[in-house]
């Protein structure tokens, strides 16, 4: 996982995860990198969500980004549940997918019950749900 300090260079992150993600398409265990990716991405998204979501907006889909995804999520709904809702969105893998946009609206709902709820009623999200969750995986 990456230790990052948070009085140097964050750009240090993006590096590093670039290499985590290139080595990925070389590698067999693509759980244990995107694993990697994860964890790495959720401290940094703790310490720096902006830096964290430019470096994931740049990512092609895949199941790595999905991992980055997940730990941007998880690290954020501790923030703000409406973000981590809206990343959960982005992951191409359905059930990842599900399981993030579960996870990110009860924290949302916590956090601002009648926004999530609102949020719930007027989104794509609430009015095709079931078809949120069955939309193809990309890879």
């Amino acid at each position: 996982m990456l230790e990052i300090d948070p009085d140097e260079d964050l750009v240090v992150s993006a590096k590093y995860l670039n290499r985590i993600v290139e080595s990925a398409s070389e590698s067999k265990d693509l759980e244990s990198i995107s694993q990697n990716v994860f964890e790495s991405v959720q401290e940094w998204a703790r310490l720096d969500y902006e830096a964290s979501a430019e470096w994931l907006l740049q990512q092609p889909p895949s199941l790595t980004r999905d991992y980055g995804i997940e730990g941007s999520v998880e690290s954020v709904s501790r923030i703000g549940g409406e973000a981590a809702t809206l990343w959960a969105t982005q992951i191409q893998n359905e059930t990842k997918r599900k399981k993030a946009i579960d996870e990110a609206l009860n924290a949302w709902r916590k956090e601002m019950p009648e926004a999530a709820r609102a949020w719930e009623e007027t989104s794509r999200f609430s009015a095709q749900r079931e078809l949120c969750f069955l939309l193809p995986t990309k890879y």
